[in-house]
């Protein structure tokens, strides 16, 4: 039986930081984009600030929990190929 040792591929994995980093900044800008629209929408009355206020205090939290979620697997990411390549030069 043959051992067989894999190590990471940095390559890959400097591949899904930057993938992860782009799309936490994707949902930033579209949930940018979103609260703009909706601010600027000419709505009026109570169903309007019903629905601003849950966007606000709900959906947007959630969002950018998601997007700070991924911005920080990104990072991490990004450390353990950084930690990997210096280890491997050893």
């Amino acid at each position: 039986m043959v051992n067989q040792i894999s190590g990471m591929d940095i390559g890959l994995v400097r591949n899904l930081s930057r993938q992860l980093d782009r799309e936490s900044n994707e949902i930033r800008n579209t949930l940018a984009q979103l609260t703009s629209q909706l601010e600027s929408a000419p709505w009026k009355g109570n169903d309007r600030e019903k629905f601003v206020d849950e966007w606000k205090s709900r959906h947007v939290a959630a969002l950018q929990r998601v997007a700070d979620g991924l911005a920080s697997a990104s990072r991490h990411a990004a450390e353990h190929a950084n930690r990997q390549e210096a280890a491997s030069r050893v």
